[in-house]
């Protein structure tokens, strides 16, 4: 059959071509495991073109290899890309959020009051407890967002917020107000 024979042509040309193409990575600055791995990607990629009629021939293997590499790093890139996003520091400002927030009418010295005692309560907490609560209630992030920034699942960061008001609920300064 055709394809038995274009098996065992890529077969016995990708066996010849492997470890120059697994070098190949190693020069581009890859680690041992993830050249194979890239290795493995350029086979699986040149057999699948080859089925769907392209000639077999030691120039498209390492074409293939070639993007199969950049494919990579372009993945790299990305995912450096959306955590540094993800990573947004907080500053000095969460306490003006908090501020703001409290404000409900109260006169000006009962609302510094408060602010002093949910800063403190939440200076209290541990800190990915407090920045997911900062994150979810003053920066508007879903609790998807919450679970990327910190390499969790969404139900974890659910959890990780829902922890942290108990632990503000708790605190005896605070659970008149939380109640």
């Amino acid at each position: 059959m055709i394809g038995d024979e274009k098996h065992n042509e890529f077969g016995h040309l990708f066996e010849t071509q492997r470890d120059s193409i697994c070098t190949l990575f190693l020069r581009y600055g890859c680690n041992r495991p993830l050249a194979e791995d890239l290795t493995q990607e350029t086979a699986l990629r040149s057999f699948i073109s080859i089925l769907t009629g392209r000639e077999v021939r030691k120039g498209l293997i390492y074409t293939i290899a070639k993007h199969v590499y950049i494919d990579h790093k372009r993945y790299i890139n990305a995912k450096k890309r959306t955590q540094i996003q993800l990573e947004e520091p907080l500053n000095d400002s969460t306490e003006d959020y908090i501020i703001d927030a409290t404000h409900n009418g109260v006169d000006l010295q009962i609302r510094e009051e408060l602010s002093r005692n949910i800063l403190r309560a939440l200076k209290n907490l541990p800190k990915a407890s407090y920045e997911a609560l900062i994150f979810y209630f003053f920066k508007e992030w879903t609790y998807e967002h919450i679970g990327r920034r910190y390499h969790i699942t969404t139900n974890a960061a659910t959890k990780r917020v829902y922890r942290a008001i108990d632990q503000l609920k708790r605190n005896r300064s605070l659970a008149s107000i939380l109640e």
